[in-house]
């Protein structure tokens, strides 16, 4: 019967300091070191954002694109500067190429 009970207590004290220490790893955040949309990342408030654009073959801002009628999407960095390697994948069409540097101005450019 003793042991019975020692087995049980035991067993609780486990499930309780895991249940603790699974609390304790949640909570602590960080934040990411690239973007933090409150300036608070690791950038010491120097933020950073991606803007996407789709844009129809003459170049005018759509939200659909077809076969026949294929898109190009711009990924704008903000305060990314050039260089900056973009990727990018979509599960309902094809896009080239996957992975793009940024131009001078901070722009990627993909064909859909």
């Amino acid at each position: 019967m003793i042991n019975r009970g020692a087995t049980l207590i035991s067993r609780l004290a486990i499930f309780f300091a895991l249940l603790l220490a699974v609390t304790a790893c949640g909570g602590g955040g960080g934040g990411s070191s690239f973007y933090d949309g409150e300036g608070g990342g690791g950038g010491g408030g120097n933020t950073s954002s991606i803007t996407l654009t789709l844009l129809d073959p003459q170049g005018n801002a759509t939200n659909s694109v077809t076969a026949s009628a294929p898109g190009t999407l711009k990924v704008s960095v903000r305060n990314g500067g050039a260089n900056i390697l973009v990727s990018a994948e979509t599960s309902i069409g094809t896009l080239q190429p996957g992975n793009a540097l940024t131009d001078g101005s901070g722009i990627a450019t993909f064909q859909l």
